[in-house]
C-alpha cells in the first residue's frame, strides 16, 4: 500500500504563508471600518433624536386631549349653573304660590308682613299710610289696635296690589312689600352667590 502524502511531489507542497494586505486593501477596511462606526454613530443618533421628538409629539397629544376633556366638562358645569338658577326661580314661584295659599287660608298673615315693612321705616309719630289689596282691607283693619303702635296706620285699599302685597308710606319713605319683590330678592342673592 502507498501512502498518498509520500507520494507528493516538492512541486505540490508549498508553504503556506499570511495573506499580504496591499495599501489598497487596508484603505478598503480602514473605511469600511470608518462607515460602519458613521453608520453605528448615525443609527443612534437618528434613535436619540426620535426619542425627542417622540416625547414632544405625546406631550402635545396629551395637552391636546387635555383641552378637549376640559371644553366637554364646561358645558357640564354651565348647564349645572342654569339648572341651579331654574330651581331657584322654580323654588321662587312654589314659595310665591304657597304664600299666596296662606294668606288666602289665614288672612291674618298679611299683619306679620305689614309690620316687616312698617319696621324698616324711620317714624316718630307720624301717619303710616298702608296701602293693601281691597281683600286684604278689612282683615287688616280687624287687627290693627287703635291702642297700640298701630294707632298711626291707615288702611288704604290699592285694587293695583296683588292679595298679601302692601305698600307701606310714611312721609317721604316708600317701602315696596310686594311678594314677588321680597322673592326676587331672596333669589338675586342666591343667585349672585352662584356667581362667585
Amino acid at each position: 500500500m502507498s501512502n498518498p502524502a509520500t507520494e507528493l511531489e516538492e512541486k505540490d507542497i508549498s508553504r503556506w504563508r499570511t495573506p499580504h494586505l496591499t495599501q489598497e486593501q487596508e484603505r478598503e477596511e480602514e473605511e469600511n471600518r470608518n462607515m460602519l462606526s458613521a453608520y453605528s454613530e448615525g443609527h443612534q443618533k437618528g434613535y436619540e433624536d426620535g426619542m425627542k421628538q417622540a416625547e414632544r409629539e405625546v406631550a402635545d397629544r396629551i395637552a391636546l386631549l387635555e383641552k378637549c376633556l376640559e371644553a366637554l366638562s364646561q358645558p357640564f358645569s354651565m348647564l349645572n349653573i342654569e339648572l341651579t338658577k331654574y330651581v331657584g326661580r322654580l323654588a321662587g314661584k312654589i314659595a310665591h304660590c304657597i304664600i299666596r295659599k296662606e294668606l288666602h287660608t289665614k288672612p291674618s298673615t298679611i299683619m306679620a308682613l305689614v309690620k316687616d315693612a312698617v319696621g324698616v321705616l324711620d317714624r316718630k309719630s307720624q301717619t303710616i299710610e298702608i296701602f293693601v289689596n281691597p281683600a286684604n282691607t278689612n282683615v287688616l283693619n280687624d287687627l290693627i289696635n287703635p291702642e297700640g303702635l298701630e294707632k298711626n296706620w291707615i288702611v288704604i285699599p290699592d285694587s293695583t296690589l296683588g292679595i298679601g302685597d302692601s305698600q307701606v308710606r310714611c312721609g317721604d319713605s316708600l317701602v315696596d312689600a310686594n311678594l314677588e319683590t321680597r322673592i326676587d330678592l331672596v333669589l338675586n342673592a342666591v343667585n349672585s352667590e352662584l356667581d362667585l
